[in-house]
């Protein structure tokens, strides 16, 4: 790690890397460190979205949307843990894991998926507010939130609705710098039921 922060210190002095993407650990301002946590490990964070989908993908098997959005999920963790890495800060556990309690059908799961989303867009117009002068962080969380906002939860709607929820839903945000879609295969959610899908844009 502290090999790593020197390299990023020496791009950062020629330019390469923007001088605020890193700090040695304990200098971290601490509104940073607490927007960060918030967004990875809060109750309403990707941590506690992804074991909520993977625990209904468990009962349910793989079906959409909620295999494309874990996918999501699973990339927003990664790009805000490269942040932990690059402010020097330990990554937080998954606490969440193995403890959701998974609703009785695939519709009721979709509308504790549009309660879920809903407060994830919420928390990142809190965190916004908290980083406003970082414009690294600015960037991350406004395209987590926008795939929060803009795919999935249209996609949960469309499911808590017993409709097909498209078959294409964008996962992204969450890929290098917060960017990035979905892809891969799955099946669809028609009235509760599982159907074939299709290649995923």
């Amino acid at each position: 790690m502290k090999n790593t922060i020197k390299t990023l210190a020496l791009l950062a002095l020629i330019g390469l890397v923007p001088a605020p993407q890193f700090a040695a650990q304990g200098t971290v301002n601490p509104a940073i460190k607490e927007a960060l946590t918030e967004a990875l490990a809060g109750p309403d964070g990707e941590y506690a979205a992804y074991a909520e989908y993977s625990a209904i993908i468990k009962k349910f098997g793989e079906v959409l949307p909620y295999v494309n959005i874990r996918g999501a999920e699973e990339r927003h963790i990664n790009a805000l843990k490269g942040h932990f890495e690059m402010y020097g800060l330990p990554v937080p556990e998954n606490k969440y894991l193995g403890k959701i309690t998974v609703p009785a059908s695939l519709v009721e799961a979709a509308k504790a998926g549009v309660v879920a989303e809903e407060r994830n867009v919420a928390m990142y117009d809190r965190l916004l507010a908290k980083v406003k002068d970082n414009p690294d962080l600015q960037r991350v969380f406004t395209n987590l939130q926008s795939a929060s906002r803009d795919h999935h939860l249209p996609a949960f709607k469309a499911a808590a609705e017993g409709k097909t929820p498209g078959c294409c839903c964008g996962g992204g945000g969450g890929q290098g710098k917060g960017r990035g879609q979905g892809s891969g295969r799955g099946a669809c959610v028609r009235q509760g039921q599982v159907t074939p899908g299709q290649p995923q844009q």
